[in-house]
């Protein structure tokens, strides 16, 4: 390799700096540049004691912003398992009747879509990837009456939020995209089987969700390797009433009674 040509790639501090920032490179790889640019830097014109001395604080500077950004995902960790264990305690010590009049989210599989259309998202999470999520819904009554599937090669593991709001249902992924979802229409047959509902020219006919009504979900993933796995779901809504159940207080939501251990943070 010419020395000159490697002098004119590395003498520049502030390419190295870019070139650092925009192929991902570590401090390692920063470093081993570094060293490699005074190893073979023209003997006849060496790069000038005060340039290397601004890459070297360079260099300090990003190790620093390193260790400042891994202190914060650690922080950021320390402080979610707070908030989880806080949420648990307040769980059990929460007035009832300070509920009221507020909305909160648990652990539920209703959504209650209201007269304007507008409702609350259902949220659920894949642990892993996976190849496809089912999602079934049943009536106030428990009557499956409508069904969507989402099937992708890859499927990304996170957070899904199910939004019922606007003329087509939608799915938000963890990448934070929006994408509609179809859901079709079902019933049981003779057999206590899911059956699609056709329409007039063959095809499965839509499922609209209706203002006014509520609806249940149940949500299942498919893993990479074919697995079935039912979702946890989680929803929100606005506490209605407060009741005296065997004993124990709940919640009224959706016109449904919430234990207070359901309870995941109030909004």
């Amino acid at each position: 390799m010419e020395i000159g040509k490697l002098t004119t790639e590395t003498t520049d501090s502030s390419t190295t700096q870019n070139t650092l920032q925009q192929t991902g490179l570590d401090q390692d790889a920063f470093l081993r540049l570094f060293i490699a640019q005074l190893e073979n830097q023209d003997p006849l014109s060496p790069q000038d004691s005060t340039e290397l001395a601004s890459q070297l604080a360079q260099f300090s500077q990003f190790e620093q912003s390193l260790r400042m950004v891994d202190e914060l995902k650690e922080i950021k960790s320390r402080l979610d398992d707070l908030i989880e264990v806080n949420q648990a305690q307040s769980a059990s010590t929460v007035d009832p009747l300070a509920l009221l009049g507020r909305q909160i989210e648990f652990q539920g599989d209703t959504v209650q879509v209201s007269e304007n259309g507008a409702t609350s998202p259902l949220r659920f999470s894949l642990d892993q990837d996976g190849q496809a999520i089912g999602i079934s819904v049943r009536n106030e009554v428990g009557e499956p009456v409508g069904q969507a599937l989402l099937e992708r090669t890859l499927v990304s593991a996170g957070t899904y939020e199910l939004d019922l709001s606007g003329d087509t249902p939608s799915l938000r992924t963890p990448g934070g995209s929006v994408e509609p979802i179809d859901f079709v229409r079902v019933q049981l047959n003779s057999a206590e089987e899911f059956e699609l509902v056709p329409a007039e020219d063959g095809s499965a006919e839509p499922f609209s969700f209706e203002p006014g009504r509520t609806y249940r979900f149940v949500v299942g993933g498919t893993t990479m390797s074919g697995e079935l796995i039912e979702l946890a779901t989680t929803s929100t809504g606005t506490v209605e009433a407060v009741r005296n159940t065997s004993g124990t207080p709940v919640v009224v939501v959706h016109g449904q009674e919430i234990d207070l251990s359901k309870l995941i943070r109030i909004r």
